[in-house]
């Protein structure tokens, strides 16, 4: 071998081994930066970071699907248990957070068929008009409230309730009813498809104001 094919042959070894130590290099880079960033953290967040859980229910003739949305945040909120008429709150919701506990279900409701995450990434839900009712049977007071929701692109108001569990900080737990054809989400149950969801969707909630 030459010396001049040997000297090349140098040449080239010493620049992949300077490649692979950049890769290393970038790769433990990366690892230290996703260890480092909050697991709520998304794009677009505008607000706080958001404690507690938003939960729904899926039915059908063969049984039930619990889930839930991991990403949402706290976009504003004025809460006086004083003069609860007067509170306000608004979320965000990060729709392709959505876990039922199931990848290939959970890939499926994000895609055109119901969620189109693509096109509507993001749900917004404003409380507001609270009204005092009968206390809950655990001495909780519990107020019925207005839910507006903005959802796959279309806003109706729903009724719904909550419960103030704490006040210090304030904790609300609560629920409201979604008719998820009303926002065209999925196609309507038919009793010709016993595998079809049904109509009515239950959300869960509990909220910490801090």
């Amino acid at each position: 071998m030459t010396r001049s094919c040997q000297t090349r042959l140098a040449t080239l070894a010493l620049l992949l081994a300077f490649a692979a130590t950049l890769d290393l290099l970038y790769s433990a880079s990366a690892a230290r930066a996703n260890e480092a960033a909050p697991a709520t953290a998304a794009s677009g967040a505008a607000g706080a970071a958001a404690k507690g859980r938003i939960g729904f229910v899926g039915n059908n003739i063969f049984g039930r699907a619990d889930g839930e949305f991991r990403v949402w945040r706290i976009v504003e909120h004025s809460i006086d248990l004083a003069n609860p008429s007067a509170s306000r709150v608004m979320i965000e919701v990060d729709v392709a957070s959505l876990d039922t506990q199931n990848e290939s279900r959970d890939e499926h409701l994000r895609t055109v068929d119901f969620f189109d995450v693509e096109k509507f990434p993001v749900a917004t839900v404003r409380g507001h008009s609270a009204r005092l009712l009968a206390p809950a049977k655990t001495g909780h007071s519990r107020y019925a409230v207005k839910f507006d929701v903005l959802l796959h692109g279309v806003q109706k108001t729903v009724d719904g309730e909550l419960e103030v569990v704490d006040t210090n900080p304030v904790v609300v737990e609560g629920d409201f009813l979604l008719r998820r054809t009303d926002f065209g989400i999925g196609s309507a149950p038919s009793r010709w498809n016993p595998a079809s969801i049904d109509d009515d969707v239950p959300v869960r909630f509990r909220i910490v104001f801090e």
